[in-house]
């Protein structure tokens, strides 16, 4: 390989790097999203529930 073939697969793998800790952090947020979400139905459903 030459310098620029290296250098072009260095900054190629990096950016998948980067990418695929993005991704994992997108995936926790959508996970705590998710969970969030639970909390909020359920409580909602209990303040329903107490105004009957």
């Amino acid at each position: 390989m030459t310098i620029e073939a290296d250098t072009k697969q260095a900054y190629q793998e990096k950016a998948k790097a980067q990418l695929d800790k993005l991704n994992a952090q997108m995936d926790e947020l959508k996970a705590r999203s998710a969970q969030a979400k639970a909390e909020v139905r359920d409580y909602s459903a209990v303040q329903r529930r107490s105004l009957l």
